[in-house]
C-alpha cells in the first residue's frame, strides 16, 4: 500500500520538474555526416568538379539538413537527385549535413524536437530542412525539386536566415560594449549578428504624468553592414542607469512619440524589459515621495564595475561562451526582417503537466481505494 502511494507521489513530482522542450538542445551530441560521407555510404558517384564547386569557401551558404535512413530508397534517390543536378546549379550556394537515423538511433531524437518546432507531422525520409521549410519522401518531381531550389535562391539572397539547429540550441546574449547595452533573445540568433545601441536625445517626448525622463537609446542588430529587424521574437534588454526610482517605464518611440510602454525593473544599476521588436527606447521614472530625484537628463551609460571588469584591451565585451560582441556599424545597405516561427510556451507546457499530474494522482488514489 505504501509503496503504491510512494510510486504515485514519484510520477506526480517527476511530472512537475520545469523544463523547455525546445531551448537549450546540445546539437554536438548527435552524429552528422558531411555530403562526402553519405555519398559514400550511399555508394553515389558525384562529379569532381561538382563537387569541388560545393566545397568553396562562402560565407552565405544556405544550411539545409537532411535526416536519412540507411537503405531508404528515397534517400538514395535524393542524394542522387543532389549529385547529379543540385550540385551543378546550387553546389557553390549550400551546405547540406546529414543525419542517419537507423545506425544512429540517438539522432531520431533531435528529428522529432526539429520536426515539433515546425510541426512537421511527416515521418517519410528523408526528411530536409532548409530554412524555415520542411520536405519530406521522394524527390523525383521536378516541381518539388522546383520548390527546394527557389528556397535556395531566396535565401542565399537574404539576410533573413532562420536556422532551424540554432534555434534548438536555445537563447543567446549580445552586447553593445560602447554603452554597456545587452540584449538576451530566448530564440538562437545568428552568433555573428551584432547589437549596436546609440544614445539620442527624447527629451520632447511627452511622458506619462508623474515620471521623469532618464535616457534614451537607438538598438539595433546587424548583419555585416546590414541592418537587420528583429520581430515576433521575446528579447530582454538591459540597459544601465545611475540614478534611483520607485518605478520604472520603458517607451518605445516613432517619430517623436511613444506608440508602447514596457513596465521594467532595476536590478544592479540596470534597467530591464522584455520586447519583441528592436527600435528607439526612452527610459523614465517615477518616486512615489520624491517626484523629482533627477531633474537633469541622464546622458552618459553606467560604468558598472562588474561589467566593465570583462572588457579586453579592444574595448569588447565577453558575456559568456554564447555572447556575440558588440561592435560600431554604420552605413546599412539594407533591411531585412527576420520572423520566427511558432514555438509552444513554456507556461502552457507546465500548466498541460500540472493537470496530468493530478489526474493521475486521482486516478492512482481511486485505484487504492478499490484495492
Amino acid at each position: 500500500m505504501k509503496k503504491n502511494i510512494s510510486i504515485i507521489i514519484l510520477m506526480f513530482s517527476i511530472l512537475m520538474i520545469p523544463f523547455n522542450v525546445y531551448a537549450g538542445l546540445d546539437t554536438s551530441l548527435y552524429k552528422s555526416e558531411n555530403l562526402e560521407e553519405v555519398f559514400t555510404a550511399e555508394k553515389i558517384v558525384a562529379d569532381v568538379a561538382n563537387l569541388a564547386k560545393y566545397n568553396t569557401a562562402n560565407d552565405k551558404r544556405v544550411d539545409i539538413y537532411v535526416f536519412r535512413l540507411d537503405g531508404c530508397v528515397n534517400c538514395y534517390n535524393f542524394y542522387e537527385y543532389v549529385a547529379n543536378k543540385l550540385l551543378a546549379s546550387h553546389g557553390d550556394k549550400i551546405r547540406i549535413t546529414s543525419y542517419e537515423l537507423k545506425n544512429e538511433p540517438v539522432n531520431n531524437n533531435l528529428l522529432e524536437a526539429a520536426k515539433k518546432l515546425l510541426n512537421e507531422t511527416s515521418n517519410i525520409t528523408p526528411i530536409v530542412f532548409v530554412g524555415d521549410k520542411t520536405f519530406s519522401g521522394a524527390f523525383s518531381s521536378a516541381d518539388k525539386q522546383k520548390q527546394l531550389e527557389d528556397i535556395i535562391n531566396n535565401l542565399y539572397n537574404s539576410n533573413d536566415r532562420y536556422d532551424i539547429l540554432e534555434e534548438l540550441r536555445g537563447e543567446r546574449i549580445f552586447t553593445d560594449t560602447t554603452n554597456k547595452i545587452t540584449l538576451t533573445s530566448a530564440r538562437s540568433l545568428n552568433e555573428n549578428y551584432v547589437l549596436k545601441a546609440d544614445l539620442i536625445d527624447c527629451t520632447n517626448v511627452n511622458l506619462e504624468l508623474g515620471y521623469e525622463y532618464i535616457t534614451a537609446y537607438d538598438i539595433s542588430m546587424y548583419h555585416n553592414s546590414t541592418k537587420i529587424l528583429l520581430n515576433n521574437g521575446v528579447y530582454k534588454i538591459k540597459i544601465p542607469i545611475n540614478v534611483q526610482y520607485d518605478k520604472y517605464k520603458v517607451g518605445y518611440v516613432e517619430n517623436g512619440q511613444i506608440k508602447e510602454s514596457f513596465e521594467a525593473t532595476n536590478s544592479n544599476g540596470y534597467v530591464e524589459f522584455t520586447t519583441t521588436h528592436l527600435s528607439e527606447y526612452v527610459v523614465y521614472g517615477m518616486n512615489y515621495t520624491n517626484p523629482n530625484p533627477n531633474p537633469k537628463p541622464d546622458t552618459k551609460p553606467s560604468t558598472n564595475p562588474d561589467i566593465l571588469s570583462n572588457i579586453d584591451g579592444n574595448n569588447q565585451e565577453n558575456v559568456d561562451k554564447t555572447s556575440t560582441i558588440g561592435k560600431t556599424v554604420s552605413n546599412p545597405k539594407n533591411i531585412v526582417n527576420i520572423k520566427n516561427p511558432k514555438t509552444l510556451d513554456t507556461v502552457e507546457i507546465y500548466t498541460i503537466l500540472l493537470v496530468v499530474g493530478g489526474i493521475t494522482f486521482i486516478v492512482g488514489i481511486i485505484s487504492f481505494r478499490k484495492k
